[in-house]
């Protein structure tokens, strides 16, 4: 049993109740080996001094923009050749600027990686980008829209090498 008072109100919730505001929360991050959101969820978690950090960091964010965007035409000069992978880059339209947080790529599903045969064997057990260490806990590492297998391979790989 939790319980807290906030607002002068009292709030008491079972561990259940606790778990599912916390994961509402906390972007309703799902214990797939991939992103899956199944309800949508918040960010509620930027204190006032994370706010100041964030204010401060605004100094240096063309910096920081500028070497993600040397990360992502490293990616599609590395993977430009490679038989059925497609970086995803900027449009060249102009109608936006990425700010090159994510770099992403699509595998064909013909492509076989190593390991493949083991894609999906395990859910997430802890949580990923701190997110107060609360997840739903799946009952299968697999869904009905889970990317392919050679996907979850190359994460599995990447993430077993420290990418």
């Amino acid at each position: 049993m939790i319980t807290t008072s906030g607002g002068g109100a009292l709030i008491t919730a079972n561990d259940n109740e606790w778990r599912e505001i916390m994961m509402y929360a906390t972007q309703y991050r799902e214990s797939y080996p991939y992103y899956q959101h199944e309800k949508i969820g918040y960010n509620y978690r930027m204190s006032n001094i994370c706010a100041g950090i964030g204010r401060g960091q605004m100094t240096v964010a063309g910096s920081h923009i500028a070497h993600h965007k040397h990360v992502q035409s490293l990616y599609e000069d590395l993977l430009k050749d490679v038989p059925g992978i497609t970086v995803h880059s900027q449009p060249a339209t102009g109608g936006y600027d990425s700010n090159y947080w994510l770099c992403t790529i699509t595998i064909d599903p013909s492509v076989k990686v190593k390991g493949q045969e083991d894609a999906y064997k395990t859910i997430v057990k802890g949580a990923v980008g701190g997110a107060a260490g609360v997840i739903h806990l799946a009952d299968s590492a697999t869904t009905d829209c889970q990317p392919n297998d050679n996907v979850e391979a190359l994460r599995v790989f990447m993430d077993q090498a420290g990418i």
